[in-house]
């Protein structure tokens, strides 16, 4: 097994498990971790009872990995691109198209099977459909501002 259990425990209702295992997978079938800085995307549930069963509650976030035994650089440099709505309002435009295993968007370009970039990985070539419809915002153009009622 590649996994070790350093330690098992339950205190106030709560399991913490401790595990230990190489950084590479076993073969090309087990995850292997980057040795340099990255995230981790993380779905979590928690049981309604002690059977399995439908969720009680569910989140998702994600943790970053630091190797511990090599020198690593937590400041990388990195752009943020914004989407603006209006000229008034504007969001940062912050997408993870990360490669195999962790996601598919990158692989699957546009979506037609070519081998070419997926344009909702960069805010210059995104084309909407995932953030488009956030509070007070409207499906128009600029140049359609006077048809937006001042009262919504």
């Amino acid at each position: 097994a590649s996994l070790t259990v350093l330690e098992s425990s339950v205190a106030n209702q709560v399991r913490t498990v401790k595990l230990l295992r190489p950084a590479v997978g076993t073969t090309q079938d087990h995850y292997s971790f980057a040795t340099t800085p990255e995230d981790l995307n993380l779905i979590m549930a928690v049981g309604a009872t002690p059977q399995l069963s439908h969720h009680r509650s569910h989140y998702g976030t994600s943790i970053t990995l630091l190797p511990t035994n090599v020198s690593a650089c937590l400041c990388t440099p990195r752009s943020v691109e914004y989407l603006g709505y209006m000229n008034r309002s504007f969001q940062a435009y912050d997408v993870h198209c990360a490669d195999e295993p962790r996601g598919d968007m990158l692989k699957h370009g546009d979506g037609t099977g070519r081998n070419v970039s997926n344009a909702a990985c960069h805010a210059a070539t995104y084309h909407g459909g995932t953030r488009c419809c956030l509070h007070e915002f409207f499906l128009t153009d600029i140049e359609q501002s006077s048809l937006i009622p001042d009262q919504v």
